[in-house]
């Protein structure tokens, strides 16, 4: 879902530029290559970019993410991939914020989380941004 919405992410970071910190976190593939099972649906599901498996340690996860195609100026991080969570798909961004796919969030200096989405929009993102770097209206938190 990350790369489908690649060009709109880009767009916002060309828009906003330096305003801005832009992290990509990578976590547990919700898409893996067959026969690996999304951690959705339990089976394989796949689209025209599943091309990865499913890492099974760190150095994998480290692997696949070198491989993502990132706008930019972007930070990759890569999250904790516990022996213990290598079979169950659960990652610490994962019980921390939860399993959403293409999650989005807005984040401000004082560390307050002024916007959460479960489903990366890039209309409500750019507004947010707008509010936070021009000091207008503080949204609330969802």
């Amino acid at each position: 879902m990350y790369q489908q919405l690649l060009n709109r992410t880009a767009a916002l970071q060309r828009k906003w530029g330096e305003s801005v910190t832009w992290t990509v976190i990578y976590t547990v593939d919700a898409h893996p290559a067959k026969p690996d099972p999304s951690p959705y649906s339990g089976v394989p599901w796949t689209f025209q970019y599943s091309h990865l498996r499913q890492p099974r340690n760190f150095s994998q996860r480290l692997q696949n993410a070198a491989t993502l195609p990132v706008p930019p100026n972007f930070t990759v991080l890569v999250d904790d991939l516990a022996p213990h969570n290598a079979t169950t798909g659960n990652d610490p961004v994962w019980c921390t914020w939860g399993p959403a796919p293409n999650a989005g969030f807005l984040i401000a200096e004082n560390k307050t989380v002024v916007l959460a989405q479960t489903w990366f929009d890039y209309d409500g993102m750019d507004r947010a941004i707008e509010e936070l770097v021009h000091g207008t209206k503080q949204r609330k938190i969802y």
